[in-house]
């Protein structure tokens, strides 16, 4: 089923992040969202996940089942790595994920809590939870903040792997992870009262 916001607007207080905004996503498609910083990115993404209203409009057609990155890794920080990412799966295969961490350099890390990880180690965790729990549709909020080219590289390719035909909705300011990471993009405009795609 297409994603359709039709004419949302929000503002906070006089500040207001979007007017009337309409946009289409269509089913299993990658889109990158890019813009200005304060141009109301991250608050469609928490619109459409149902963390926030809309002060005007309407979403339709987000899936039940989603999962996130945030711009925050949102670890439970006395868990270990394991822990964090098994509470979202739906199969507890400790062989099986013990092969994706160790793809994403994290391998020595797997029983470790997450508090003691360094910060780019806290994100490939955040991203292993998000691509391995059951969902339909997976919104990433600048995911590759803090990580090395080299990094960032590995876990791209394990991304795209891991994808498996799911909608994925992805805010970044770096047009070359867009491009490894979307199908599509679409510029916000300032102040973020509409949308272009462009390829």
């Amino acid at each position: 089923m297409e994603i359709r916001i039709r004419q949302v607007s929000k503002s906070y207080g006089e500040k207001e992040v979007w007017r009337d905004l309409n946009l289409a996503i269509s089913p299993g498609s990658s889109t990158a969202l890019m813009g200005a910083s304060g141009c109301g990115k991250t608050t469609l993404l928490r619109m459409m996940m149902r963390l926030e209203e809309p002060d005007r409009g309407s979403i339709e057609g987000v899936p039940q089942r989603i999962s996130a990155v945030f711009q925050e890794d949102r670890l439970c920080p006395g868990f270990t790595a394991a822990e964090n990412i098994e509470m979202v799966m739906q199969t507890h295969n400790r062989e099986e994920l013990l092969g994706h961490l160790t793809r994403l350099g994290l391998g020595d890390s797997l029983d470790k809590p997450v508090e003691t990880l360094s910060g780019g180690m806290k994100r490939r965790v955040a991203i292993a939870r998000a691509y391995l729990a059951p969902s339909e549709m997976i919104f990433l909020d600048e995911p590759l903040k803090g990580l090395d080219e080299d990094t960032k590289a590995s876990v791209i390719a394990w991304m795209q792997e891991q994808r498996q035909g799911r909608t994925v909705l992805l805010v970044t300011h770096d047009r070359g992870e867009a491009g490894r990471l979307a199908e599509q993009i679409l510029e916000l405009d300032a102040p973020a009262h509409s949308a272009g795609a462009c390829s």
